[in-house]
């Protein structure tokens, strides 16, 4: 897990920042997954961003950096790519020295090693497939299943 890698790579105190848009699954999981490996009672949240003001993420993560210094993490685990990508810009203009961690590779604003959980979307898409075939040929006798597809984990270079 993201979690583990961290700690394999000596960083102690390690935060989650993620949106509050627990609807979903992907958001809600994953920041459950964070408090079980963290085992915190939600303290290790360093900000949950409404989601609603996605747009204006990296200005609400600089905010939140410079007005908690001091709460600041060795390490940040970023819910998704779009979170990872806002928090390296944010952790860079206000030159916070914290380890990233998120899930998908960032795009931009990369200085920095960040350690990134790929997700295997090829293996999810075959699945889908498979899933909806199923589901015509079983008809009404079909019903969900929650699939979990293994992604890789390693470090983006800066």
């Amino acid at each position: 897990t993201l979690y583990e890698e961290l700690k394999r790579l000596g960083c102690e105190r390690i935060g989650y920042i993620g949106w509050d848009a627990f609807g979903m699954y992907s958001i809600r999981e994953r920041e459950k997954a964070y408090h079980e490996k963290a085992q915190d009672d939600g303290k290790g949240v360093f900000l949950r961003a409404p989601w609603t003001q996605r747009r204006r993420c990296e200005a609400i993560v600089r905010d939140t950096f410079e007005k908690d210094r001091d709460r600041i993490f060795d390490a940040v685990i970023c819910s998704d790519r779009e979170m990872g990508e806002a928090v390296l810009r944010a952790a860079a203009h206000v030159g916070a020295e914290v380890m990233i961690a998120t899930v998908d590779e960032v795009t931009r604003g990369i200085g920095r090693e960040v350690v990134v959980y790929r997700q295997n979307l090829e293996a999810v898409v075959e699945q889908i497939f498979a899933s909806l075939q199923k589901q015509c040929v079983d008809g009404r006798n079909w019903s969900p299943k929650l699939m979990q597809i293994e992604g890789t984990l390693y470090i983006q270079k800066g």
